[in-house]
């Protein structure tokens, strides 16, 4: 999850939206003692993400996270994707069901997966190395087509929204395991080729400008 923390409050927010969709998802069937987990971690989360984003007020951030931050966040979710996806019981103990399915988890961190590997892939067909940053993430795509700090935040963490909705929705009518990994792979493939072709504009455009200088 960290290649997603690079604008103010985008980490923290994405992570609460998917902490809101398995809290949800936990409760309805019954998994008391993750849901309570997940409250105390967004009870946390809540002042964080205020003083972390500039959406009430402030022109900066007031706090930050770092990189022990992120990594703490991102083992919350992978921890929580696992246990909640997992059914457990022994004989004579009553058992807890799965929340979601697998495949349905990673439509809960569909945003840091999608940015995860679009990021790889990128750097893998430029001939650099996967880990080595750059400035081409969502939040820089969005950034350079004029939207604001604060918008950026708000698309991508609509779009985190409207991910995990679909995947509440997907649970509820028993879509196959086999479907929803099929469909996020169309997603991040249409978003992959989407975001080669705007930087590939972006670039020459930038090249064109810098031999007019």
């Amino acid at each position: 999850v960290n290649m997603v923390d690079g604008i103010d409050g985008l980490l923290v927010g994405v992570t609460m939206v998917s902490l809101f969709a398995m809290l949800y998802l936990a409760i309805t069937v019954g998994r008391n003692a993750e849901a309570e987990m997940i409250i105390m971690i967004i009870s946390a989360l809540v002042p964080i993400f205020i003083f972390n984003s500039r959406i009430f007020g402030q022109k900066l951030a007031r706090l930050f996270m770092g990189d022990g931050g992120s990594m703490l966040l991102g083992l919350f979710l992978v921890w929580f994707a696992i246990s909640l996806s997992q059914s457990y019981g022994v004989q004579n103990v009553e058992k807890l069901d799965a929340a979601f399915p697998a495949a349905g988890a990673l439509w809960l961190l569909a945003v840091p997966l999608i940015e995860l590997f679009s990021s790889i892939l990128r750097r893998l067909m430029k001939g650099k190395n996967p880990f080595k940053p750059d400035l081409k993430h969502i939040h820089h795509l969005l950034l350079n087509a004029g939207f604001s700090v604060n918008l950026a935040l708000i698309v991508i963490m609509g779009v985190a929204a409207v991910m995990a909705v679909i995947a509440i929705a997907a649970f509820a009518t028993a879509i196959s395991d086999e479907v929803l990994f099929a469909s996020l792979l169309f997603i991040y493939a249409a978003y992959s080729i989407f975001a080669h072709v705007f930087w590939n504009k972006a670039d020459k455009r930038n090249e064109q400008i810098s031999g007019l200088s």
